[in-house]
């Protein structure tokens, strides 16, 4: 919510249909032998949390923030993998 904040500064909040993008990439464990790590970098993580948990807190983080409501949202792609840095990439943009 701060970074998304700090990136509309005074734009106002976004309006009409909008697509949504959501990429979470996650540490490899430490635990994991060095081919493991290798191997797990940019792919798919099947374990928790569940990709439509990650979804919901982003959107809801976002409400009031880039839009009025999540509801706006008609399109939704959400991925998860391992990679060297842990964190989330959003990407919001109108429907077209």
């Amino acid at each position: 919510r701060l970074f998304a904040a700090k990136e509309m500064g005074s734009k106002p909040l976004m309006s009409g249909a909008l697509k949504a993008v959501i990429l979470a990439y996650y540490a490899v464990p430490a635990s994991w032998t060095k081919k493991k790590r290798a191997d797990a970098l940019w792919n798919g993580k099947q374990s928790k949390p569940d990709v439509d948990n990650i979804a919901k807190l982003v959107l809801d983080s976002l409400n009031g923030v880039v839009f009025n409501d999540d509801s706006q949202v008609t399109y939704l792609r959400v991925g998860k993998f391992y990679g060297p840095e842990p964190g989330i990439v959003v990407s919001i943009s109108q429907e077209e």
